[in-house]
């Protein structure tokens, strides 16, 4: 059988030296990726309504939102519809200055959560809701304003959709982009009013 003798073996400071920039470059690789991680979540959840047909959350100015409204002009009989709605910002905007009902169409969950809490908040949840799901998929039967910030190529697809599904006499306001072939009926800087026929 063979023995092995314990020695004291004293390390350098060097060593520990060693041991501590090791471990201090594994904390910041660990760093790295989990802020990789974090920013590969987001960047998904960004791009996740371009692969559906819509767009990135890119939020309304508060001018711009009031001008919308306005755009609008609501009564409380109205029932506001917001294809990609975000945070909720531009309906819950609506439903507090006219009193009319909303609908969001939303498809990340981070933003309906929020304007749900906020609709919560502001006790309008008999008048408006938030569904997480694609705005593709909405009857628009019973719209009578539609609320539009979309990019082009989704306008595009919208247009069709919007002229098929919508009553007669709706109106459609949409910041900054355009339809291809439905002449708007009024234009105020980058928003406009389509009325359908």
């Amino acid at each position: 059988m063979l023995y092995l003798k314990k020695k004291n073996v004293s390390l350098s400071p060097y060593v520990f030296f060693i041991m501590e920039i090791l471990f201090l470059l594994l904390g910041i690789a660990l760093l790295l990726f989990l802020g990789t991680l974090w920013l590969i979540w987001q960047l998904f959840w960004q791009l996740f309504p371009l692969l559906h047909g819509g767009g990135p959350f890119v939020p309304s100015q508060p001018e711009i939102v009031k001008k919308m409204v306005q755009l609008a002009d609501l009564s409380p009989t109205d029932v506001v519809y917001d294809l990609g709605s975000g945070d909720g910002r531009i309906l819950l905007q609506a439903v507090q200055t006219a009193g009319c009902r909303g609908v969001g169409y939303e498809l990340y969950p981070r933003l309906v959560k929020h304007a749900r809490e906020e609709t919560h908040r502001l006790n309008l949840g008999d008048r408006l809701r938030f569904e997480q799901a694609s705005f593709w998929h909405a009857p628009l039967g019973n719209a009578t304003v539609v609320f539009l910030y979309q990019l082009s190529s989704t306008m595009r697809g919208l247009e069709s959709k919007l002229l098929r599904e919508l009553p007669s006499g709706a109106k459609v306001v949409s910041n900054a982009f355009i339809f291809p072939h439905w002449a708007p009926a009024r234009t105020e800087g980058i928003l406009r009013l389509y009325l359908k026929p």
